[in-house]
């Protein structure tokens, strides 16, 4: 939410830095806020409860590590 300049800008970029800040700040705001309201943030998991459990007890620690280390 804009609640004005706290600095008259000089120049264009001084603008955009300004309202880029301001932007950021509010943002961040609302993911704390969320957070603490328990919401749940991130994209959904395409995997049911079931399909995570087969997966934690059919996979090796080693080939999780080695599937990490291997995204760039």
């Amino acid at each position: 939410m804009f609640r004005g300049w706290i600095v008259a800008p000089a120049r264009p970029r001084d603008i955009f830095l300004q309202f880029s800040t301001m932007n950021f700040a509010n943002r961040e705001s609302g993911l704390k806020r969320a957070k603490s309201e328990g919401k749940t943030l991130g994209r959904p998991s395409t995997l049911s409860d079931k399909q995570k459990q087969y997966v934690r007890d059919t996979t090796s620690p080693q080939t999780i590590m080695r599937i990490r280390n291997a995204r760039p």
